[in-house]
């Protein structure tokens, strides 16, 4: 038996020994080859707990971790040369039966209770696998083989058991019904979301958030249910009742995505899927299904028409047929307005054939349409530019219900982790602090490029869901000057800076339903957007970037409204500190939504403010008034002084100590 030359761990061994005399003696390669079989055998059940230990974890994952698991055991041969060959054989099977007896039986064993999740005794399982749109019931297919004491429950029986309880859920009645919607309601959304860390694409490469490689992603759970669905094809009962076969007989959800969200799912499914994910955690989410919208150009349903799928809010600018409708025929409950994205007059229809021009009054006058309840549309699985500067196809990578990302061709998708996960807990503190920001859950669409030259595309360009551009979408598009572009972790880099000042610029334009910033003109590019980033970063504990951008910008100095003007350490930051913090910024915000004069359309700021109703609307965020930090900040003269005299006659209702 030989020793292994120049083995790391044996010279650490040797150094050791030569000082303390109960070292172990040096590895040798049966040793060595013993150890890396059980790293082996422990590594599926290894990964499998870090699954079920995660934040956003949902009870589908259990039979299907499981299955997985023992797959791979089962899959693992003891190497016949091993000296230790019988043991270690003894030792797998040891483990695959304990794991078996744990999660396979259904007993109790004094203060220890298991139950058999392979079977109709825990129904919960079973139900929460079927409901899971990724692979619903694939896994009672007969595809996995293992060794549980009754098997895994067959495909048939496991549909008979979701029927059962889809039945035994019609059978309380529109009470019941009532009160379980009324419950999901109640979580703040309303389908399925399954949340995925780790892209397929990307599984075999990706990185820790520090940095550092993992070394324990060789075949997680994500890759395991792509290949399983692929195995499988879209193999459905035909035997179902309508509900279940509607549901069944849709797609796959794609499994390589962050996060999914399923629609389309019938009245009476959904409710069972908002009962079961009450009890399972799983989050609920109903998208609305598109219907049929006819657009006449006459009345009484004459001259030239346009038929439009309605399942979000649509500009007829994109049909070229902007203020031209004056009839309509609709299946559904829709709302007509008078500006584009959805905003300014609007006029409800009922299920109706209406001429416009009657009772009505929007002859000539649509110019956007949405249906009637709150609405959440799939993101497209391809967008081209279309906005200034840009003119690509982009593919979605990674859809969350709050964010979604689209990478270019040339970009390496190494760093979609760390993008996906610093847009989705920012946008989130984004809303959190300043609200909503439009509809569909005010989602966020970023888009990221590489090997696109700034000249040729444009460093960065956001829009919000007042903009036709971005068809109604809050959106930030960054460019990438090579392929190793936005491929690196985000912390310490201008990358982190750049995405912050993004959303800076959206909570600007378009916070509290209005749009505008009646303060640009005086704040500029950068200044607002270094008081943002800094709370940003201070709110989501990145202290290392929320220090270095401190240092950055306390020294920055502009030339306006004066020469010489520290906005950051003269006037932001000071107010900041001392005056609220994050509710300072927002209720600015929410001051001006309440009392800055608007547009006639009642939805955009009508003009620009002056320095004095800069300082007044501050103050009256503040609750005490802030002339003394304006003093110093911005060069305070007489005639800085009269435009805040007037502020507070013209804007009395915004109010302050003094």
């Amino acid at each position: 038996m030989s020793t292994i030359k120049d083995q790391k761990i044996n010279q650490v061994l040797r150094i050791a020994k030569s000082e303390k005399s109960r070292v172990p003696s040096l590895f040798y390669d049966q040793d060595v080859s013993l150890i890396r079989f059980v790293v082996s055998v422990l590594e599926p059940f290894a990964l499998l707990t870090d699954e079920w230990q995660s934040d956003d974890v949902t009870s589908s994952l259990v039979i299907v971790g499981l299955v997985q698991a023992l797959t791979s055991l089962s899959s693992i041969e003891v190497d016949q040369d091993l000296d230790a060959k019988e043991l270690l054989s003894e030792f797998k099977k040891t483990l695959h039966q304990r794991v078996v007896d744990r999660f396979g039986t259904a007993q109790s064993r004094g203060r220890c209770v298991t139950v058999d999740v392979f079977n109709d005794h825990c129904a919960s399982y079973i139900l929460a696998t079927l409901l899971d749109p990724r692979f619903k019931s694939v896994p009672f297919q007969g595809k996995f083989e293992f060794a549980a004491p009754n098997g895994l429950v067959n495909a048939e029986t496991a549909v008979d058991l979701l029927r059962g309880e889809l039945d035994h859920l019609k059978s309380k009645g529109n009470d019941d019904i009532q009160v379980i919607n009324a419950t999901a309601s109640n979580t703040g959304v309303h389908p399925v979301q399954i949340e995925l860390r780790v892209t397929s694409e990307t599984a075999e490469s990706v990185e820790s958030p520090d940095g550092e490689p993992s070394s324990k992603r060789k075949r997680p759970l994500l890759q395991f249910i792509t290949e399983m669905i692929e195995k499988s094809g879209n193999e459905h009962n035909q035997n179902q009742t309508d509900e279940l076969e509607e549901y069944f007989r849709m797609n796959y959800l794609d499994a390589s995505v962050f996060t999914m969200v399923w629609c389309c799912i019938r009245r009476d499914l959904r409710y069972m899927i908002f009962y079961f994910g009450i009890i399972l955690n799983t989050f609920v989410l109903h998208l609305c299904d598109a219907f049929k919208v006819t657009l006449y150009e006459h009345v009484n349903y004459e001259g030239a028409k346009r038929e439009i799928n309605v399942f979000r809010c649509h500009n007829l600018l994109d049909i070229s047929f902007n203020d031209h409708a004056s009839s309509i025929i609709i299946p559904e409950c829709v709302v007509l307005y008078d500006d584009p994205c959805c905003q300014g007059a609007s006029t409800t229809l009922q299920n109706s054939t209406d001429n416009l021009d009657t009772n009505i009054d929007f002859n000539d006058r649509v110019t956007s349409i949405s249906p009637c309840e709150d609405y959440f549309s799939p993101a497209p699985h391809q967008i081209h530019e279309t906005w200034p500067g840009h003119g690509q196809i982009m593919t979605k990578v990674a859809e969350g219900l709050d964010t979604v990302i689209y990478y270019n061709d040339e970009i390496d998708r190494k760093g979609l982790r760390f993008q996906s996960e610093f847009l989705r807990k920012s946008w989130g503190y984004v809303k959190n602090v300043y609200g909503s920001f439009g509809p569909e859950r005010s989602r966020l669409f970023a888009f990221f490029h590489a090997n696109i030259h700034s000249s040729n595309h444009g460093c960065s360009y956001l829009q919000s869901y007042f903009d036709v551009s971005a068809d109604c979408r809050n959106m930030l598009d960054f460019a990438g000057m090579n392929k190793s572009s936005w491929s690196n972790p985000l912390s310490g880099t201008a990358e982190l800076d750049e995405i912050a000042h993004g959303l800076a610029h959206i909570v600007e334009w378009s916070s509290k339903g209005y749009h505008g910033s009646p303060s640009f003109h005086l704040w500029g590019d950068n200044p607002w957007s270094e008081i943002f980033t800094y709370d940003l970063y201070n709110a989501l504990g990145l202290e290392q970037d929320k220090e270095r951008w401190f240092d950055t910008v306390q020294v920055r100095k502009y030339d306006f409204p004066k020469k010489n003007t520290y906005w950051f350490s003269d006037w932001f930051f000071p107010i900041y500190k001392h005056y609220g913090g994050a509710q300072l910024l927002n209720e600015y915000f929410e001051l001006l939504a309440n009392h800055f004069p608007k547009k006639e359309s009642g939805w955009e700021y009508v003009r620009d403010m002056n320095i004095g109703e800069f300082v007044h609307f501050f103050s009256g965020a503040a609750k005490i008034n802030l002339k003394r930090y304006a003093l110093e900040a911005f060069n305070w003269g007489d005639a800085e002084e009269w435009e805040l005299y007037q502020a507070k006659i013209t804007f009395p209702a915004v109010k302050y100590a003094d």
